[in-house]
């Protein structure tokens, strides 16, 4: 398993996750609730695509985004892109740009 991913799935178990308005509306949109979101991340297994970004409310710093497609527990496959954001015990998982049901 990729180590960016294995780091991801360690902030989602400890619960050091976040979304944005977008993604909640989403998830709002979609009827998925954060399990779904949180259960698809732990069942990934690989990260389908990393993105370079710059985030203007981040004084044009480039983040790493990265895009996974898998399966919630119930088989829903769930599209997700997000960043990691602080270090160490700081770090964060968080789901800024998209969490929705895979068509």
């Amino acid at each position: 398993m990729d180590s960016v991913l294995g780091r991801i799935k360690q902030l989602v178990r400890r619960g050091r996750y976040l979304f944005s308005r977008k993604a909640e509306g989403e998830m709002d949109q979609d009827k998925l609730e954060t399990f779904n979101v949180v259960e698809s991340i732990l069942n990934a297994d690989r990260i389908q695509k990393v993105l370079r970004s710059r985030n203007p409310d981040r004084q044009k710093k480039r983040e790493m985004l990265y895009v996974i497609h898998s399966p919630s527990d119930d088989g829903t496959f769930i599209y997700t892109k997000g960043t990691i954001r602080g270090t160490g015990e700081n770090a964060t998982y968080y789901f800024f740009i998209s969490s929705k049901v895979l068509e």
